[in-house]
């Protein structure tokens, strides 16, 4: 009796996955790291980092960076940790940028049919001049997970901090009252967001500009505190500029894990955030003129078990 039909393609049958191959070699081929415990053991934990882009001018924003995990051969519950680009820096006296924004989920089910698509958020560019406004840093996502990128300083005496994944600080002109950017985030179940409002002018010396929002704190008159998870410390907000004519100002310093450093005295532009901890630029000086700092990019961690069961 002859065959009927026919098949294509192939097809690993037997194994841990079943029908559709083999979840140690699905973690193998996905370049993860042993982490804990020992190679081939179900209870064997296994990470693996996805960074943004590192480096590049200070005042330039930065591309996102795109990564894609292949569908496993069983469904599998990932811990997540997903941070999005910090935000930029006005030119001259203004406001901190936001650290980007994060994100943890404890045990995010991966699809066994689609790919699993991860983009890394650039850092917003600082403003080149005084005056400029710098530019919100990029979200990340992660499947349908997704975080926001941190909001830019206020600028000068013509924007109040904006909103983000941790709002930029307020901006540093003494005439009125200013706002920094609140925070925000998308709608992700399961998952927890953490990032905070930028500093208020009220909370600052009168000729200091607002530091942004951080993923542990808010800004005040010095960038908000980062946040750490699974072991690396993530978010600080950027420091808020100063002015130079009146009196001595010290400079605004960065939130911790990533913040940039506003401007130090007169003689230097504002520290961009740091790169892969998604870190606020910090804020140029007025008088004379210098740029804002950029955000830094983001990054994404995520870990899996042997057996594919959450952490």
């Amino acid at each position: 009796m002859p065959f009927l039909g026919s098949f294509t393609g192939s097809k690993s049958f037997g194994g841990f996955g079943g029908g559709g191959g083999s979840l140690a070699a699905w973690i193998t081929d996905n370049s993860f790291s042993l982490i804990s415990g020992t190679e081939g053991d179900p209870s064997a934990v296994y990470e693996r980092v996805f960074t943004g882009t590192s480096g590049g001018a200070y005042n330039a924003s930065q591309a996102n960076i795109n990564y894609t995990l292949t569908a496993p051969p069983v469904p599998v519950n990932v811990q997540v940790v997903l941070v999005a680009g910090g935000g930029g820096a006005p030119g001259g006296i203004g406001g901190g940028g936001g650290g980007g924004g994060v994100l943890y989920h404890p045990g995010y089910t991966l699809s066994t049919t689609t790919d699993t698509s991860i983009t890394i958020g650039g850092g917003g560019n600082g403003g080149g001049t005084h005056g400029a406004y710098g530019v919100t840093g990029n979200n990340s996502t992660f499947a349908t997970l997704e975080c926001n990128g941190g909001g830019r300083g206020g600028r000068w005496s013509g924007e109040p901090g904006q909103p983000g994944g941790s709002g930029g600080g307020a901006n540093a002109h003494w005439g009125g009252y200013y706002s920094g950017g609140p925070s925000t985030a998308p709608s992700n179940p399961g998952a927890t967001h953490y990032g905070n409002r930028g500093g208020q002018k009220n909370e600052c010396p009168t000729y200091i500009g607002a530091g942004g929002g951080g993923a542990g704190g808010n800004g005040y008159s010095q960038g908000g505190a980062g946040r750490v998870l699974l072991g690396r410390g993530y978010a600080g907000g950027g420091g808020g500029g100063s002015h130079y004519g009146w009196t001595y100002y010290p400079p605004s310093s960065g939130g911790s894990y990533g913040g940039g450093r506003g401007t130090q005295w007169h003689h230097n532009p504002g520290i961009s955030g740091s790169d892969r901890q998604g870190g606020g630029g910090g804020c140029g000086h007025h008088s004379p003129e210098n740029a804002g700092g950029r955000g830094g990019s983001g990054e994404c961690i995520v870990r899996v078990k042997g057996d594919g069961t959450t952490i």
